[in-house]
């Protein structure tokens, strides 16, 4: 049986000393199927370990249970889902030449969402976090309809409510039709 995102932080919750220095990573495999493993070594084998998962996905992300101490479980779900986005982020806009419009456009859309992640409702979330390539995926559905106030979006809060309220509907729209599962 797969194991969610959802599921993921769950079992993080619950099993990670939440203060301590131990490291662990979260990556997704090929099926979809999310884990997490506890690095009970020096830290150059956690390194080693990241390199070694990072060739079947790019977007591993390592923690140690003190980057959560404070956490709840929806703090923690939107934290790690944001990071997830920002290394989806850095590997999708590594060709890019940082000053055009498209990279500016991209960075503004992923700091939108990372700021404004507890704003969307859980199953759009949960929906979003199902994704193959969700940056890739919300970029596609998202950007064409934001595009016209991507630079206001942190200094104006009614800008900003406007554009989650697309991002939801975007989304809620791309969960009934189906379509959104497919790109990536």
């Amino acid at each position: 049986m797969l194991m969610d995102f959802g599921e993921l932080i769950e079992k993080i919750v619950h099993e990670a000393d939440l203060c301590s220095d131990e490291n662990f990573i979260i990556y997704r495999d090929i099926d979809g199927n999310w884990h997490h493993e506890f690095i009970h070594a020096h830290p150059n084998d956690c390194s080693r370990k990241l390199s070694i998962v990072k060739q079947k996905d790019p977007f591993v992300l390592s923690y140690t249970g003190r980057d959560f101490a404070y956490g709840s479980y929806p703090s923690i779900y939107d934290a790690v889902l944001c990071n997830r986005l920002r290394a989806e982020f850095c590997d999708y806009t590594v060709q890019m030449e940082k000053a055009s419009t498209d990279y500016l456009k991209m960075h503004a859309f992923i700091e939108l969402i990372e700021d404004n992640i507890s704003a969307l409702s859980n199953s759009a979330t949960e929906y979003i976090a199902a994704l193959p390539l969700p940056l890739k995926a919300l970029h596609e559905i998202c950007l064409q309809n934001l595009d016209m106030c991507y630079s206001e979006w942190s200094s104006n809060t009614e800008v900003t409510s406007a554009a989650i309220k697309l991002i939801e509907e975007a989304v809620y729209k791309q969960m009934y039709q189906g379509t959104l599962a497919q790109v990536g």
